[in-house]
Formats: structure tokens, C-alpha cells, sequence
């Protein structure tokens, strides 16, 4: 259910209001879907996070085989918060209303006031043991994130050698994260780039 909410989550930040069905349709019902309004999603998130975070465990450290990278509560709070924060943002709150930033700074407190989580004293968390991860996949050394986000029509580095390439086009936040290389962002202008 966390998952799904966090699924969601993605969808509606990056195209707004969408089709978000929770049962099987048939064709004709597809056909006639429409789209649920922001704050139904978001609603819909706040819910699913609540009734889960009661269920969940705070670590799997307890757990048979101490697995990472599994849904705990803290997460579904986070999924929660951030859900919260996006629907009090500018973007979504046009009128300023301050129940929605009351309501987005209470999730974030109660992960706060759970005590699962710390700041490192460091530049880096990404280690196992840091009180600062909420939710951490373990990846080998590799390129796949690079592999798998230049465009599909970029010819040169590592390629399957059986099968097309099967890059996806980056989204435009991950295009506007990176700057010129002397340091300048990238923009349009009437002369091009």
C-alpha cells in the first residue's frame, strides 16, 4: 500500500492530476476513466501512509536475514510528508492557505519526534549504518543510472550488444540539475542554448 501511495506520489508530481483507478478496469472503463484531482491523490496518499505506518516495524534489524531496503514506518511518514509538503507548495496552494503548511509541518515533526532519525555529522550518508537513511537500495558499482538515462538516439558508450538501446529520455528537472561546465545554467534564448 506504501508503495502504491509512493507510486502515486510520482505520478502526480510529475503530471498533475491523473487517472488514478484502484480496481481492475475493463476496457470500456479505461476508455471513460477520468482524472482524480490533486488533492483527492494526496488524500488518498495521507490515508494509505497513516493505516500503514501502524502495521509496519521501525527496522528490519530484528527481522530474519536484518534486510535493507524493505517499507518501514518511517518511510510511509516520509511518503506522507512529502506528499503534504508538495500539496502546501506554491505550485498547488495558490491561495496561501496555512492549514495545509500547518498540516505539512506536523507530518514532518512526527517523523522527527519518532527518534529513528539523525543527521550525520558528515557530507555522507550513504552507508548502512547512518541514522540519516529513511529508505536505501543497495546497487553494485555501475553506470546503469547514466546507461539507462541518456537519450535513446546517443550513440557512444556502453551499449547492450543484442538489443536496441534502452536509455529513456531524462526528465527535465533531471536536465535542469546540471549546469554548463564552466558553471552556467542552460537556457534558451533567441540564439539557441
Amino acid at each position: 500500500r506504501v508503495l502504491r501511495a509512493f507510486y502515486f506520489f510520482f505520478f502526480f508530481r510529475r503530471y498533475g492530476d491523473f487517472a488514478m483507478p484502484l480496481e481492475v478496469l475493463t476496457p470500456e472503463e479505461a476508455n471513460q476513466i477520468g482524472k482524480t484531482p490533486f488533492m483527492d491523490v494526496i488524500e488518498f496518499i495521507v490515508k494509505e501512509c497513516d493505516e500503514a505506518a501502524k502495521h509496519l516495524p521501525d527496522s528490519y534489524i530484528n527481522e530474519p536475514d536484518k534486510q535493507l531496503g524493505r517499507i518501514t514506518k518511517g518511510f510511509a511518514m516520509a511518503v506522507k510528508s512529502k506528499a503534504l509538503l508538495y500539496a502546501a507548495s506554491a505550485l498547488h496552494n495558490p491561495t496561501k492557505d496555512v492549514q495545509l503548511w500547518k498540516r505539512s509541518a506536523q507530518a514532518a515533526l512526527d517523523i522527527i519526534n519518532t527518534n529513528l532519525y539523525t543527521l550525520e555529522k558528515g557530507t555522507k550518508a550513504n552507508n548502512v549504518k547512518s541514522k540519516e537513511v529513511v529508505l536505501m537500495r543497495m546497487n553494485g558499482e555501475n553506470t546503469n543510472f547514466e546507461l539507462y538515462n541518456f537519450p535513446i538516439r546517443f550513440v557512444q558508450g556502453k551499449r547492450p550488444t543484442t538489443r536496441l538501446a534502452h536509455s529513456t529520455f531524462p526528465s527535465q528537472n533531471l536536465v535542469d540539475a546540471f549546469e554548463t561546465k564552466n558553471g552556467y545554467p542552460v537556457t534558451l534564448t533567441e540564439n539557441g542554448w
